[in-house]
């Protein structure tokens, strides 16, 4: 599901929350789709260590340079530095500088085009932020903008980010990182996997069974129930109002006078 491709051609379905999932028959094929699954799994499991795998992915020297703290003047960081104060909150657009990346940040291609610097406040940021990983959903909602919007120093009594605050957010873009780095391979398998899929009659689906046993010379169409006795036709004369009755009562008795 996390397929670039898998996403572009079940975008409805998705928003829907009602996936399809192509099984290949092929056993080895299925087990390198299994695999890839656990790999994004654990980069997703908030209580896994991702190191081992995002390593394996993008390499260390490229992870160790994703969201390095630093500062616009260079000079040390003071723990009052590590206040969020750009507003990440909402609807605000959060303080993301686009930059070209630097030839030693050797980006991996489903990073996009540019990087950029991720400021918290007055000249503070995370370095190195690429683009793609900037702007990458889950749930419908931008996971670095909403982390980030929750902790603003004015939501939580002016405290700045803690020191295992900061790795961990380093973390969450290593694993974006990694996650789309995997785009590529995730797609092809999702390709292979396409191509000879079981069907749901292969399955043994139930409501697939049931449709096929169906006959189209036993698929009568049934007659329309004749209208129950003392219920009015559509044809029959809307029987007289309350207010009408003491009138035609009134013209009976002066008929039979008239007699």
């Amino acid at each position: 599901m996390h397929s670039p491709a898998y996403q572009a051609d079940h975008r409805s379905a998705l928003s829907a929350d009602w996936a399809h999932i192509p099984v290949p028959r092929d056993a080895k094929l299925f087990e390198r789709l299994a695999n890839a699954g656990d790999l994004v799994a654990h980069l997703l499991d908030a209580n896994a260590d991702p190191r081992e795998q995002v390593f394996s992915i993008i390499g260390e020297e490229r992870a160790a340079q994703l969201a390095q703290l630093s500062k616009d003047d260079g000079t040390p960081i003071n723990p009052a530095d590590f206040k969020v104060t750009v507003n990440y909150w909402g609807g605000s657009k959060g303080g993301w500088r686009p930059r070209q990346f630097a030839a030693e940040e050797d980006p991996m291609p489903s990073w996009g085009d540019r990087t950029g610097e991720l400021y918290i406040g007055d000249g503070v940021f995370f370095a190195n932020v690429p683009e793609a990983v900037w702007k990458y959903e889950l749930g419908g909602y931008p996971v670095l903008k909403k982390w980030l919007g929750y902790r603003q120093a004015d939501r939580r009594s002016d405290e700045p980010l803690t020191t295992e605050e900061r790795r961990w957010f380093k973390s969450i873009v290593q694993r974006i990182a990694a996650l789309l780095a995997l785009g590529p391979e995730l797609d092809k398998l999702y390709s292979a996997a396409s191509e000879d899929a079981l069907t749901a009659k292969d399955l043994g689906l139930r409501e697939e069974e049931a449709a096929d046993k169906v006959k189209p010379e036993d698929a009568k169409v049934a007659p329309k129930p004749a209208p129950k006795a003392g219920k009015p036709t559509l044809n029959a004369p809307k029987p007289a109002s309350k207010a009408a009755k003491p009138k035609l009562k009134a013209a009976k008795k002066g008929a039979a006078k008239k007699k």
